[in-house]
């Protein structure tokens, strides 16, 4: 996989992108939290984060289906680097309140929305179907790479120089990452997906073909009750740092780094974990585990056992985010990918907010412990729910072809029946975005 020139470039690309998000993202927390000592506070810079995922996401994922990945990346990009140059001199004017924060978080919000569909994507495009599963858990390199050195920065930034400093360096990742998305060829072997699109990409044949799919709808439910239950950890992890472990910025930017730490130790063992126990049943396991490191959270007073903590529960969940994307991908005929994961990624991420501002403003008021517990408990209920009400869940898995398929019984897998294309008047104007 790594021998693929086009997909080392697009790696390294996203790797340098995700490593100045997550410098920027760090200092705004860190800035919320101190400016007025609460954990809501910090709740409502990552609601800010993805508010804007409810507006653009879908029309995203339909511009990715059109027009290819590349625009839309490069798009986000430039307009990250222009969002963290302002931040960067309203921090040296002195000027970063908690509004200035959210305002910050909402403007970069908007183009996460517009980068999220067409990076998921762009990891199936630069390689053939054949190893399109092997990419696509490698994609968690980015995640692990991007947050241990965006980690590591930002604690370090922050105590030593600043938010301005720390959004410089962080423009100047983001710019790097722009520069090798310029340099990746128009032409991908996944283009030929785009090529023959029909003309009009309506989101109402992606709709159709989820009504015939029902694990691909269990799928998207599993996903909304981990943004609410588990994905909104991020907001508790600065209260953490400053009143349960009283390790201040310097905390919060190893706890960051140790979950990059954590994804890259999955990303190793991903792929070989999914082929020998199913994709279905890996999610259940990467919950399962997540649930357990968010109680872990709750009973440490150590630095270090906060570390490690966070760092297989940053594993685990980017293990589930990766597996579950993979099995929607390869469930999706290839012209829906963009607008199938755009409906999931907008029912994502119109229930993290919530689920985010709640964990901050319970842990005002009963505790970051209760929340913590209250958190794990949540993750596991909704996991085993899910399971009895879909038990085809635990047996789905991508076979050596990239296509979806079901296990039966141990080493032995039965495709599933062909999914019907959905009815071609839903490409007529009248249905059509």
């Amino acid at each position: 996989m790594l021998r693929s020139n086009s997909f080392r470039k697009y790696l390294l690309a996203a790797i340098a992108t995700t490593t100045g998000l997550w410098l920027f993202e760090t200092g705004l927390f860190w800035s919320a939290l101190v400016s007025t000592g609460s954990a809501a506070s910090v709740g409502l810079v990552l609601g800010a984060l993805v508010v804007p995922f409810l507006v653009i996401l879908v029309p995203a994922g339909v511009l990715a289906d059109r027009w290819g990945p590349k625009r839309l990346l490069l798009t986000s990009q430039i307009a990250w680097v222009l969002i963290l140059s302002a931040g960067a001199l309203i921090a040296q004017l002195g000027l970063l309140s908690l509004a200035v924060v959210i305002a910050l978080a909402l403007a970069e919000g908007i183009f996460d929305a517009v980068w999220a569909i067409p990076a998921q994507m762009m990891y199936a495009r630069v390689v053939d179907r054949r190893v399109m599963a092997n990419s696509i858990i490698l994609s968690g390199l980015q995640v692990a790479i991007g947050r241990l050195f965006g980690g590591l920065l930002a604690g370090a930034l922050l105590a030593l120089a600043g938010p301005p400093t720390t959004f410089v360096v962080g423009a100047v990742s983001i710019a790097i990452g722009a520069g090798l998305v310029i340099s990746l060829r128009e032409e991908l072997p996944g283009d030929e997906d785009r090529r023959h699109a029909p003309g009009r990409l309506g989101i109402a044949e992606a709709i159709g073909f989820l009504r015939l799919t029902r694990s691909a709808v269990f799928l998207i439910g599993l996903g909304a009750c981990t943004a609410l239950f588990a994905f909104g950890y991020p907001s508790i992890l600065p209260v953490i740092s400053r009143d349960v472990i009283h390790a201040g910025p310097g905390g919060l930017g190893l706890m960051t780094a140790g979950g990059g730490v954590g994804v890259l130790i999955t990303v190793a063992f991903a792929d070989m974990l999914g082929r020998r126990i199913g994709r279905g049943a890996t999610l259940g396991v990467s919950l399962v585990v997540a649930a357990a490191s968010i109680a872990a959270l709750a009973t440490t007073s150590s630095l270090l056992l906060a570390i490690t903590a966070a760092a297989v529960l940053a594993a685990a969940l980017n293990l589930y985010f990766s597996t579950n994307n993979l099995l929607l991908q390869a469930m999706a005929p290839p012209r829906l990918r963009g607008r199938v994961l755009s409906l999931y990624g907008f029912v994502f991420w119109t229930i993290l907010p919530f689920g985010s501002f709640a964990v901050g403003y319970l842990a005002d008021r009963v505790g970051v412990r209760n929340v913590l517990f209250l958190m794990a408990g949540l993750t596991l209920s909704s996991v085993g729910a899910l399971t009895i009400a879909n038990r085809s869940l635990v047996g789905l898995d991508v076979n050596e072809v990239g296509a979806i398929a079901v296990r039966r019984i141990p080493f032995q897998r039965r495709e599933l029946p062909p999914v019907p294309e959905p009815p071609r008047a839903l490409d007529s104007p009248g249905h059509s975005t």
